[in-house]
Formats: structure tokens, C-alpha cells, sequence
């Protein structure tokens, strides 16, 4: 019996060792994909390039076997992206991006300065379809009540811009198609009710 506890302690020790061992790689790899270089893992400066290298040398160095020699698969996955420097500046103020505004997934980019009209949810459908050459300036929970149809609309829109106010909290997200108009998304605590200019400087 005393063997047999002896055992018992030896195996749960061994555990605890083999367990805090792999906790401690895994918080290695974590901290690891989500250090500053590797840019949240996306498809914007190589990020999601260099997790997948790193990801594969680690796949290599644990003794797992390649398929077709390779610890990698390719894939498409096209998305509109803004690869430089973006400028958004209400009454000549300038706002700081992914704080105050983001840009929508499907924005076009521009370079302009809008007139702003501010557009309610019984008149923001005829507004979108209109050619005018103004920042529309709706509420995001106007804009998402009739989202679907709001964006077959933003596809075919050749002049103007828009702009969504978020009440609370800015989510970035991707799409795999494109407006021909610049679409931001600002913070309704940034955006003073008397705005009538607002300026683009944004590259797609």
C-alpha cells in the first residue's frame, strides 16, 4: 500500500510538472502571435504571413510530419484594405483614427472635403440613391435597420460620401467587395451637431 501511494504522488507530481511545462509553452506561442510584430495576426503589413511561419517552424521543431512536405496551406481570402496614412478632420479638427472614427469595411478612398446633411431613416434610402455630390450623415442604428438594402445602394453610388454615428463602441471588421465612396464610421461624441464640413484623406 505505501508503494502504491508512493506512486500515486510521484504520477500526480509528474503531472503538475508536464502540465506547468505546457502552460508555459502555450503562453510562449500566445504572447508570441500577439506581440506588436506580428501586426493582430492580419492580412495588413504580413501579419497573418509571418503567424503562419512562425506557426509552421513550431509545427517542425515538435516533430509533427509535413503533408506534401509542407506545414502550410495556401488560400484566397480578397479584402478592401487602406494600406497608408488616413486623415479624417470635422470643421477643420482633426480626429484620431480607431479611437474617434474608423473607416468602414467597404469604404472607397478619397481625398475631399464634404458639405454634410445630416439624413433621418425615413429619408436615408431616397439619399442613397441620389447622385448628390454631400456627406450623408446618418445614425448607425438607422443605417443597420435597413442595412442590406443600404448597401446594394452604396455599390452603385458614384459621388458623395457617408458618414455613420456609433453611439458606443467602434468594431472593425473586413469585406470582400468595394463602394466607390468613402464610408467612415465616427464616435456620435466626436461629431458636434452643428458640423457642416468634414474632410477625407484616406487611401484604398
Amino acid at each position: 500500500m505505501k508503494h502504491f501511494y508512493t506512486a500515486c504522488c510521484f504520477f500526480i507530481c509528474l503531472v503538475n510538472v508536464c502540465f506547468s511545462q505546457d502552460s508555459l509553452y502555450a503562453r510562449k506561442v500566445i504572447n508570441t502571435l500577439c506581440a506588436p510584430g506580428f501586426h493582430g495576426r492580419g492580412y495588413v503589413n504580413d501579419g497573418d504571413a509571418k503567424a503562419a511561419a512562425f506557426i509552421s517552424a513550431e509545427f517542425k521543431k515538435s516533430g509533427l510530419q509535413p503533408v506534401d512536405s509542407l506545414y502550410e496551406q495556401t488560400f484566397q481570402f480578397p479584402v478592401n484594405t487602406f494600406p497608408g496614412k488616413m486623415k479624417v478632420c470635422v470643421e477643420g479638427k482633426p480626429l484620431n483614427p480607431g479611437a474617434d472614427y474608423i473607416v468602414y469595411p467597404a469604404s472607397a478612398g478619397a481625398k475631399k472635403t464634404f458639405h454634410t446633411t445630416v439624413v433621418d431613416s425615413l429619408t436615408m434610402m431616397a439619399q442613397l440613391s441620389a447622385f448628390g455630390n454631400t456627406c450623408l450623415v446618418i445614425e448607425m442604428k438607422d443605417f443597420n435597420a435597413q442595412k442590406e438594402a443600404a448597401i446594394a445602394l452604396l455599390k452603385k453610388k458614384q459621388t458623395g460620401a457617408v458618414i455613420l454615428m456609433e453611439e458606443k463602441k467602434l468594431t472593425w471588421g473586413v469585406a470582400q467587395y468595394h463602394f466607390t465612396v468613402p464610408v467612415i464610421v465616427i464616435l456620435k461624441s466626436k461629431f458636434p451637431a452643428n458640423t457642416h464640413r468634414i474632410k477625407f484623406n484616406s487611401k484604398s
